[in-house]
C-alpha cells in the first residue's frame, strides 16, 4: 500500500501480530525484508494471553508509534488477526499522524462469534474489540481510506465478514487458509 505525499521520508512499519504472539512464527523475520523495499519493520508483540488489561497494552503501542514519529519517519501500521484491533484502536488515537493502515486477516467485526475460550484466554483481545466498537464511529470516510483489509478467498479462524469495513481498501489473496494468509500478506501481497 502507498501513501506517496506521505512517503517523503524513511518509512516504518509496525506490525502487530495476532494471539499466541509469543511466538513469531517467522512473522519478524518475514517483516525484516520488508528492508530491501525501503521499509523498516518494527515486530511488536501486544502479549494478548499475559493477563494484563488491553489499556497499557495500548499504551505501549502508541509509545511505539511517537517514538518513530518524534524522530521525523513516517509510520504506518499492520496487524494480522486480532493485531488487527490493536492497530485500529491506535489510529482512531493517531490518525493524523499516520500514513496508513493494513490489515492482514483481521478480526474486526462480530465478536460475539468468537469461542469463549478464545476471550477467556486472550482477555485483553476481548478488551480491545469492546473499544473498537467505540473507535469505528470516529473514523471518518477519509480515515477509512487510509485503511486496506486483506484477506483470503476463505479463512475458518476469521471469516470474510469479519475482516469488512465500510469505506475502506479490500482486497482479496488468492489463496485459503487464515496462517497461509498473513503470512502471504506479509510477504508476497
Amino acid at each position: 500500500f502507498c501513501y506517496a505525499e506521505k512517503m517523503s521520508k524513511q518509512h516504518h512499519v509496525i506490525f502487530v501480530p495476532g494471539l499466541s504472539d509469543h511466538r513469531p512464527y517467522g512473522q519478524n523475520v518475514a517483516i525484516a525484508a520488508w528492508r530491501i523495499f525501503g521499509v523498516r519493520g518494527h515486530y511488536h508483540a501486544v502479549g494478548w494471553a499475559d493477563g494484563e488489561a488491553f489499556g497499557p497494552k495500548l499504551d505501549r503501542l502508541l509509545a511505539h508509534i511517537d517514538s518513530i514519529l518524534m524522530r521525523g519517519y513516517a509510520v504506518s501500521l499492520v496487524g494480522a488477526s486480532a493485531g488487527a484491533s490493536a492497530v485500529l484502536n491506535a489510529f482512531g488515537l493517531r490518525k493524523h499522524e499516520l500514513a496508513g493502515v493494513a490489515l492482514i486477516c483481521g478480526k474486526v467485526n462480530h465478536p460475539e462469534n468468537m469461542q469463549p475460550s478464545t476471550f477467556r484466554e486472550n482477555p485483553a483481545f476481548e478488551e480491545s474489540m469492546d473499544i473498537l466498537a467505540e473507535t469505528f464511529p470516529t473514523l471518518t470516510t477519509e480515515d477509512r481510506g487510509s485503511i486496506l483489509s486483506l484477506h483470503p478467498l476463505a479463512d475458518s479462524v476469521v471469516p470474510l465478514a469479519d475482516t469488512i469495513i465500510d469505506g475502506a481498501h479490500k482486497k482479496t489473496m488468492f489463496i485459503r487458509g487464515h496462517s497461509v494468509g498473513i503470512l502471504y500478506g506479509l510477504t508476497l501481497a
